[in-house]
């Protein structure tokens, strides 16, 4: 089941498996230590403005070969970004 947002977000376990359909051009924000290894999670940029995804403190995100550490990084109008937890601070994107 999809959850909608609208309003900046933080990332939660109970998001697993799920999609995340943000809209309005907000920051979704994925914290180290809340996501188990395997977890899989997919955020969905319904929107026609740019997205923020913030990497919190101890996280790390890699993106076709780039790493994203307590930075952000966006996600274009109309995208797709689907993360894996390798670990509980490591994660892996694919974005299209």
């Amino acid at each position: 089941f999809p959850v909608t947002i609208a309003v900046n977000y933080t990332l939660q376990s109970s998001d697993a498996g799920k999609i995340v359909v943000a809209s309005g051009g907000i920051t979704v924000t994925l914290n180290n230590s809340v996501f188990t290894a395997g977890d899989v999670f997919n955020i969905i940029n319904n929107d026609s403005s740019t997205a923020q995804i913030a990497i919190g403190s101890g996280a790390t995100v890699f993106i076709v070969g780039t790493s994203y550490t307590n930075t952000t990084f966006p996600l274009d109008p109309r995208r797709f970004l689907q993360i894996y937890c390798q670990a509980a601070t490591t994660f892996y994107a694919i974005s299209g």
